[in-house]
């Protein structure tokens, strides 16, 4: 069993939140990327038919989600790494008092 301020524990909470908020800007660009070449795709037009060998009347296309939970996660993540770094460091300034 590791102690709660240990240093283990704080690089877990860093690499948490490092995941979490770097995963959903990734998804974000990738929604982002996948929408362009759709919307380019379909604006072209391509002479055997539409994107993927279809005719289509007409298409709709939303803008990329957001995983604004992800995000979100990710900075209550990070603020518990820096709440566990400053518990060590109080937890160091205490070590002789009784």
């Amino acid at each position: 069993m590791t102690a709660p301020f240990s240093s283990a524990v704080q690089r877990g909470w860093e690499k948490l939140a490092s995941v979490l908020v770097f995963g959903g800007i990734l998804q974000t660009v990738a929604g982002t990327i996948a929408v362009a070449v759709l919307s380019s795709l379909v604006q072209a037009g391509m002479p055997g038919g539409g994107p993927f060998g279809a005719s289509y009347s007409a298409i709709g296309i939303n803008g990329p989600d957001v995983p604004w939970m992800l995000i979100l996660l990710g900075i209550i993540a990070g603020a518990l790494a820096l709440a566990f770094r400053e518990g060590a460091r109080l937890e160091e300034e205490v070590a002789g008092v009784v």
